[in-house]
């Protein structure tokens, strides 16, 4: 799932404390305890499993992730009447067949995005990368959510924070480019490319 076999890392040591690696089928997350939530999400996207997951009809329900203690974990509830969706880091539309598809749905996958955002500008970052691996056979993604230290802002009885902005950061090993996405997760959702010659 990584470029390479290495995982993505979090440079800030106070962030990397209280979290948790969790492999799926075809994706990983790193859980913290301080978001209740991933810090990032990471999958290799394939040509191959988007031709399966075009085949695989969306269905699935937000569910918690019970591989995490409970201090780690989202619970459904602390999203219901909050005013934000549950936004996908790694999308269901990524992955290859109904279980793969199934845990796209993990909580520990899941941050608040506004409405705005993810059903606007963020759908469709996600239809682009699907077309970069569809163009360029295999591609690896890391997705997360970024946080303002002064905002506070928070949903739920476990005070889930919302992040200021969710990214995108791709890696395409056959040209050895790369390219990223930032999405201010606001009410008016605005996004910018940092790119390299090859995006």
């Amino acid at each position: 799932m990584f470029a390479d076999g290495v995982a993505p890392q979090v440079l800030n040591e106070t962030l990397r404390i209280g979290t948790v690696q969790l492999c799926n089928a075809d994706y990983a997350v790193l859980a913290s305890e301080s978001t209740k939530g991933p810090l990032w999400s990471a999958e290799d996207l394939t040509e191959e499993n988007l031709e399966i997951a075009d085949r695989t009809r969306r269905q699935g329900s937000f569910y918690p992730d019970e591989r995490l203690p409970v201090s780690i974990r989202a619970a459904l509830e602390d999203y219901r009447s909050s005013g934000y969706d549950r936004g996908h880091m790694t999308p269901s539309g990524d992955e290859p067949g109904v279980q793969a598809q199934r845990q796209s749905f993990l909580l520990s996958n899941i941050v608040p995005q506004t409405a705005e955002l993810n059903r606007g500008p963020w759908e469709g970052v996600e239809s682009a990368v699907r077309g970069w691996a569809r163009q360029e056979g295999e591609i690896f993604v890391v997705t997360g959510p970024g946080y303002d230290p002064d905002q506070t802002r928070t949903i739920g009885a476990g005070r889930i924070p919302v992040p200021a902005v969710t990214w995108k950061a791709i890696y395409d090993p056959a040209a050895n480019g790369m390219g990223a996405y930032v999405c201010l997760n606001t009410r008016r959702p605005t996004w910018r490319v940092l790119k390299t010659p090859w995006f």
